[in-house]
């Protein structure tokens, strides 16, 4: 497609290839490989390579599970891989799943559940929640 006005030829196809990067970074702690703020064209492309990063957080906690196999009880290694999932995303879905919670179940109109899910201190509901999820996990 040729280059619209303003753009430079070529960098429309340059953020295609950054979209995994884009998503690796956005999913994970992993510091910032490409240090300029994707376009939203690269960031919605990202989404494609979301199963992709998922896969390689999986293949990583079961690399370690086979790792401490041989040194660490099961219930204890169980404990370990959900807290490295959870450090390794930076606690995203953890984040989302309070916020979910404390919004949903913590307001009684749409402006309180709003502010809940803003504000940046958990909730009774948000808590329980990510206790509950995490007992699960383990």
């Amino acid at each position: 497609m040729p280059a619209g006005p303003g753009e430079t030829p070529g960098r429309e196809d340059a953020s295609a290839w950054l979209a995994p990067l884009f998503a690796l970074q956005f999913l994970t702690i992993v510091p910032p490989i490409v240090r300029r703020a994707p376009r939203s064209a690269s960031l919605g492309s990202a989404e494609t390579f979301f199963p992709a990063v998922g896969l390689l957080l999986g293949l990583g906690l079961l690399a370690t599970d086979v790792l401490l196999r041989p040194l660490i009880a099961r219930p204890v290694r169980d404990v370990v891989l959900v807290i490295l999932l959870a450090v390794m995303t930076g606690a995203l879905h953890l984040d989302g799943l309070i916020d979910t919670f404390d919004g949903v179940f913590g307001g009684r109109d749409p402006q309180t559940r709003l502010a809940l899910m803003r504000d940046p201190r958990a909730g009774a509901f948000g808590v329980v929640a990510v206790v509950c999820l995490l007992l699960l996990k383990v």
